[in-house]
């Protein structure tokens, strides 16, 4: 008989320390989030045993501004309390970072049993929202409060509608750097607000590095010249035109005075040095100058292969004040001329350009074909008065005996210039005594050559006609 009792005893603790357990594990919250998460409770998760939610969103959407999106849930009451539970209470919670508080968006009251709540969220500015479900359950006997259970937090990313850029315009808060220096590209996008993805390139590519996102530019410390800067955006670019050296040549007449100027001004406390480059590239301090400005009086002679001032080279070095740091730029070169050459601008260089492509392509595509110069496009003027001067282009047809291709050329200047055939189109204007130039390597164009079917294997040829006028004022 004891040990009947006994056997009993053993098994009814048996089945209670099961049932303990039963319970303990069936009743762990199911839901981890990152502990980042702003949170107005605890998320209950769902058991068998203890209730919770037994449907909840998703804890990551995304959507867009103008876009909205119904979330829905379900509470399912602990099952000890099934037959005095009398009415379940929904609330909606939005989290306000900048008070930290929950701000309640909506309340569903429901009777009996809990069914599916929902809430439709936006449409919401651009920006990372935060919401949470809370269900109150209520027994009934006096209307307490049995179950108190939070759902996982709902992240919602909210992004801009998309809206294409139309139009792209780059600007350079600094037009002259020396090198060694950083500065940083803007653009522009119109309509305002577009989203359109902005790309950042600069050429030549051994002159200076551009940070592709953010167009934040770094000049080599011992390269110079002059860059292209391009915006692109939704297939759309702009360019600007990046000098990297901060001196420029001077050209004047025999016993005038050239006045060499640093142009790109680093920030700090810094002092100038001047320095006169000899022929074998020796440097001879020039004393007594420690300015941005160097001034050499030249002399008369007109005879330029005696004059001892022709073609003297210069160059500043950028010292900082409590720092060892210093930076050069480039070397520039004083050019005489004599008046009775130079009266009137005239143009120094112009080039010409040579492309190639693929026969197939031509007869099959409407085809692009970058196109090298021979030379950079320079127009000098040392003259003074009233009036500007204007350099035009026209190009002739490409023309294989009597077959023709239909080509346009555009050059990448400051701005993208397209000469179409037989068009004067102006290249650029200046105010009466100022020269313009830009170097080959700054100087990049390309062909759109129409599809031609009955084009032919062979060289193209067509002229390019440069034209420089001085206009006085009416």
């Amino acid at each position: 008989m004891g040990s009947i009792r006994e056997r009993k005893i053993f098994m009814r603790k048996r089945l209670l320390l099961l049932l303990l357990v039963f319970i303990l594990v069936f009743s762990l919250p199911t839901t981890l989030q990152a502990a980042d998460t702003p949170r107005l409770g605890l998320p209950s998760g769902y058991s068998f045993l203890g209730g919770g939610f037994s449907n909840e969103p998703e804890t990551e959407i995304t959507i867009l501004s103008d876009q909205t999106k119904e979330l829905s849930a379900k509470a399912d009451f602990a099952f000890i309390y099934a037959t005095s539970l009398k009415a379940t209470r929904y609330t909606w919670y939005r989290y306000l970072s900048a008070n930290n508080s929950w701000l309640p968006v909506k309340i569903d009251d429901q009777q009996d049993f809990p069914g599916t709540t929902k809430y439709t969220f936006g449409p919401m500015p651009p920006g990372t929202y935060y919401l949470q479900l809370e269900a109150e359950m209520f027994g009934k006997l006096l209307g307490i409060r049995w179950s108190d259970y939070f759902s996982r937090v709902i992240v919602i990313h909210v992004i801009a509608k998309p809206l294409p850029a139309t139009k792209v315009s780059v600007s350079l808060p600094r037009e002259s750097l020396l090198p060694g220096m950083t500065t940083q590209a803007e653009a522009h996008l119109e309509p305002a607000g577009s989203t359109s993805q902005i790309t950042w390139s600069i050429k030549p590519a051994d002159l200076a590095t551009i940070d592709p996102n953010t167009g934040a530019i770094t000049t080599y410390p011992d390269k110079t010249g002059v860059a292209t800067v391009t915006a692109t955006a939704n297939g759309l670019s702009d360019s600007k035109l990046l000098d990297i050296g901060g001196l420029s040549n001077q050209t004047v007449n025999p016993g005038q005075t050239a006045t060499f100027s640093v142009s790109a001004r680093p920030i700090g406390q810094y002092t100038y040095q001047w320095y006169e480059i000899g022929p074998n590239g020796a440097q001879k301090l020039i004393p007594g100058v420690t300015g941005p400005t160097l001034q050499i009086k030249t002399s008369s002679n007109p005879d330029l292969t005696t004059n001892p001032d022709n073609n003297r080279r210069f160059r500043a070095q950028i010292i900082f004040s409590n720092t060892e740091e210093t930076l050069l730029t480039r070397i520039a070169t004083l050019h005489l001329v004599n008046p009775a050459t130079g009266p009137v601008p005239w143009l120094q260089s112009a080039p010409n350009f040579s492309a190639s492509v693929s026969l197939e392509t031509v007869q099959t595509l409407d085809s692009r074909a970058n196109a090298t110069p021979n030379s950079g496009i320079s127009v000098i003027d040392i003259g003074s008065g009233p009036g500007n001067w204007y350099l035009t282009a026209t190009i002739g047809h490409l023309m294989l005996g009597s077959q023709r291709l239909d080509a346009v050329l555009t050059l990448n200047l400051a701005s993208p210039i397209t000469l179409q055939p037989d068009v004067q189109t102006q290249i650029a204007t200046q105010k009466r005594g100022t020269s313009w130039d830009v170097p080959r390597e700054a100087l990049s164009a390309f062909f759109r050559i129409k599809k031609s079917p009955e084009a032919r294997l062979g060289q193209y040829q067509g002229s390019i006609t440069w034209t420089l006028n001085l206009v006085p004022p009416t």
